[in-house]
């Protein structure tokens, strides 16, 4: 039999429990919550609090915002935890010949990111190798929280509220705007897409995790890879619970729909980074969304959490329950992945 190939993307559920859970070297007791399928940061006992600790890769993404998002996506997912991002190592590795201003570019990003964000670089490596094409970089931040304000994927509670950030498809549909600009004028405005490339800066969550934390929510988890029907069956699955969501609800941008449509892109498979999910008790939902918008993040409550965990129902338009679409194939990594190969 010919070995199986890999597809492009995060390693999927069942080559993850065979090919890396089995292999975590040495079981510390230290390590509450180690790799696990939907958790995206590790929690470590650190004397009266967890320390949290994630890591993330950066690539493909063009220069002029490569650090920002070096530093956001890995405080994201600290941040979604109920942490506060502290600390920040990372990796940076350049193609031979790459000039020092774009170096100085995406250090001066971190730089200008951790600032604001209050967090410091403590260490990592940086070089210059000749089997590297573009630059490719990795970035890890630990944060800390008190042990009774720690939140996970997989403590959602029957009953809660499925609040989402933002919308769905922002990420995918940032992307295009600069992958595939060309193809956007036929359906949108110079104005509409100068527009869509600033939603490249809604890809974070570390306000609105700050936020929601603060309030008291029970699980939060980002839409990035596989989207929302990869995220929120995780998060149910965690907390061996069930969900509905209603279609009408769904909280999609009409500019980031239009551009899905055209593209014909499922928006609930493809990749949100940005995308906040959380389970929030229901009397705790108007003062998160009050919150959230004076902070000028939109949301939108799509669903409720239910006890029976074979139950993951969307309810359609019309009225009619459909089992909630799992896709197999992100259409972000598709489009961004395969096609630059």
């Amino acid at each position: 039999m010919d070995e199986e190939k890999l597809g492009m993307g995060k390693i999927p559920a069942r080559i993850f429990e065979k090919d890396i859970l089995p292999f975590l070297g040495y079981s510390d007791p230290k390590v509450v919550y180690g790799p696990k399928m939907g958790f995206d940061s590790c929690v470590i006992e650190y004397f009266d609090k967890y320390m949290i600790v994630s890591t993330d890769p950066c690539l493909g993404v063009p220069i002029e915002f490569f650090g920002y998002f070096l530093v956001h996506f890995t405080a994201s997912d600290v941040a979604l935890f109920g942490a506060k991002p502290k600390w920040m190592l990372y990796t940076l590795l350049l193609p031979p010949q790459i000039s020092r201003s774009i170096l100085r570019e995406i250090t001066t990003q971190v730089h200008k990111e951790c600032i604001s964000l209050e967090i410091a670089v403590i260490g990592g490596h940086t070089g210059i190798y000749p089997s590297i094409n573009v630059p490719i970089a990795s970035s890890t931040i630990i944060g800390f929280v008190d042990k009774d304000k720690l939140v996970t994927p997989g403590d959602a509670q029957p009953g809660d509220k499925i609040l989402v950030t933002k919308g769905i498809g922002i990420e995918t549909a940032a992307s295009i705007s600069y992958a595939r600009e060309g193809d956007l004028r036929n359906i949108l405005s110079e104005d509409e897409i100068l527009n869509l490339k600033q939603e490249v800066f809604k890809e974070s969550c570390v306000l609105d995790a700050s936020i929601l934390s603060d309030i008291g929510v029970h699980a939060m988890h980002d839409a990035t890879e596989g989207g929302i029907s990869t995220c929120l069956p995780e998060m149910a699955k965690n907390s061996n619970l069930g969900f509905i969501v209603y279609e009408e609800k769904l909280l999609i941008p009409s500019l980031i729909s239009k551009v899905l449509d055209f593209f014909g892109i499922q928006p609930l498979a493809t990749s949100s980074t940005g995308t906040l999910i959380a389970a929030i008790p229901q009397e705790k939902v108007k003062e998160a969304r009050k919150r959230l918008r004076e902070n000028k993040i939109e949301s939108a409550v799509i669903g409720e959490f239910i006890e029976d965990p074979s139950e993951n129902v969307l309810l359609t338009k019309e009225g009619i329950k459909k089992k909630f679409p799992s896709y197999a194939e992100d259409p972000y990594a598709k489009l961004f992945y395969e096609e630059t190969r």
